[in-house]
C-alpha cells in the first residue's frame, strides 16, 4: 500500500474513499467482472466485527450524476475511522 500510494501507512489518505483504497490495495481496471470467490481477488473474514452503532451510513461523494439517487444512503462507513473521507 506505502509504495502504491507513495506515503506511510499511517496516511488517513492513503485509503480514504473508494479509489484511494482500490489503488493501494492494486486493484485497477483489469479486475472489473472479476469473481468474488476465484483465486484472483477475495473477500476474507479476519473475525474483526463491529457494533451496529458503529456503523454510519451516508450518501455517496461525487455522485451528483446520478441525479435523484445521489441522496439515498448506500455509503457505509466504521465511525470516527481516520481512513473515511468527510463529506
Amino acid at each position: 500500500m506505502e509504495m502504491r500510494r507513495k506515503m506511510p501507512a499511517d496516511r488517513k489518505a492513503i485509503s480514504s474513499g473508494p479509489g484511494s483504497a482500490a489503488k493501494a490495495l492494486g486493484i485497477d481496471i483489469t479486475f472489473n467482472k472479476s469473481i468474488l470467490t476465484g483465486n484472483r481477488i477475495w473477500i476474507e473474514d479476519r473475525g474483526i466485527s463491529y457494533d451496529g452503532a458503529q456503523i454510519s451510513t451516508a450518501s455517496r461523494i461525487g455522485i451528483a450524476y446520478a441525479q435523484e439517487h445521489a441522496d439515498l444512503p448506500l455509503r457505509f462507513f466504521v465511525r470516527d475511522s481516520k481512513y473515511v473521507k468527510a463529506k
